[in-house]
């Protein structure tokens, strides 16, 4: 079984920023222990993922999972520019929990709301 390269750190919940490669590179496979959500802004790319390959366009959004084998193949000698997000599977968990609290806490808030037949503002909600 091929070995890939982990690649990428992250040090926080995530980290979003802009690259732009104005000359033609070569990227191998590779993984990252966090979640990527790559957005082309421009270029003439083909995103390759497990196997698969994704001729992109501009606005496109490509979404990798932990752990996901992957590398642009860039076609030309355009400028290679994408916005990237990096998210901690931790940090996704963490906001899903909090997500699912607050839903409860609505929840809770309504019921005792209609058990003393008052009606929530409309930013209580």
């Amino acid at each position: 079984m091929q070995e890939y390269e982990k690649a990428g750190y992250l040090t926080s919940g995530f980290r979003f920023f802009h690259i732009k490669d104005r000359e033609q590179r070569e990227f191998s496979y590779h993984y990252h222990d966090f979640h990527k959500i790559l957005i082309l802004l421009g270029g003439d790319v083909t995103y390759c993922v497990e196997g698969r390959s994704y001729a992109l366009l501009p606005r496109d959004i490509v979404l990798i999972h932990a752990g996901e084998v992957h590398r642009p193949v860039i076609h030309s000698g355009c400028v290679y520019d994408r916005m990237i997000l990096y998210v901690s599977p931790g940090f996704l968990a963490r906001m899903a929990d909090t997500a699912a609290l607050l839903r409860a806490d609505e929840a809770v808030l309504t019921a005792q709301a209609e058990k003393l037949g008052v009606e929530l503002p409309d930013e209580a909600k």
